[in-house]
Formats: C-alpha cells, structure tokens, sequence
C-alpha cells in the first residue's frame, strides 16, 4: 500500500517537472495515476475456473467473447473475430463429415431373428438345455 502510494506521488511529479521543463511540449492535462499492482504469482486459470463454477453452482456466468476478452486479453473485435473463425472452423468440419442417411438408400427391413433379442445369459441356458436333451436322447 505505501509502494502504491509512493509510486503515484513519483509519477505526479514526473508530470510536474515535465510541464514545467517543457510547456511547450506537453499537450495533456496532470492527473494522478492508477496502477495495478500484481502479485509476482501467475494466475492459475484452472483455479479461477474452479471458482466460479463453484459459485455459480456450475451455470454459464459469461459469454465466449467476454472469457476470450478476460483469459487471451483481447478487444472486442479481436475476440468476435476469434469467434467467427471458430464458427468457421466448425462449419468446415461439418461438411467433411459424410452424410449418414448414405447408408439408408436401398436397404431392406432386416430379417429379425428371435435369438439375437437373447442375451448371453439365456444363450448359455438354451445351449445346456440342447445339451441336457441330446444326452437323454442318446440313452
């Protein structure tokens, strides 16, 4: 807080001094100054996701351009044109993709077999079954 404090004192005399040595040059009006101070620590994004999904019980709680803006640091055109070419890319992707009704052109209703609604366990039981009748056929 003193560091934060001091610094914006320095800089206001910076602009002093300037104005005063130059006044020819400086073409702006004094103003104090607003810093950001981080921490030397980086942001552990998956943290911070974390977070809000924890507060907002896991709802969306932003927009694609507002999380691009904040996360990549981006203007509003840089992140609504990042958008486009993910809808773009998307688009693209979905016309590689084959069309599946392809597969049912001229196509016959399938035979149903009743012993392919079995499952495992009554296959197992009809074989024994088979079996058990061919061996007492066999005595």
């Amino acid at each position: 807080m003193f560091f934060e404090d001091g610094l914006k004192r320095v800089y206001m005399i910076a602009q002093m001094l300037e104005a005063y040595a130059n006044p020819s040059i400086v073409d702006y009006e004094l103003t104090v100054p607003t810093i950001k101070m981080v921490d030397g620590l980086p942001t552990d994004d998956t943290e911070i996701a974390n977070r809000m999904a924890i507060r907002t019980n896991g709802s969306q709680t932003l927009s694609q351009k507002t999380a691009l803006m904040i996360m990549d640091g981006l203007t509003e055109e840089q992140a609504q044109a990042e958008i486009d070419r993910i809808n773009d890319e998307k688009e693209e992707a979905m016309l590689m993709v084959g069309d599946p009704s392809v597969f049912n052109e001229d196509q016959e209703a399938p035979v149903e077999n009743p012993n392919d609604k079995k499952d495992n366990k009554q296959k197992q039981d009809d074989s024994k079954k088979e079996e058990d009748s061919k061996k007492e056929s066999d005595k």
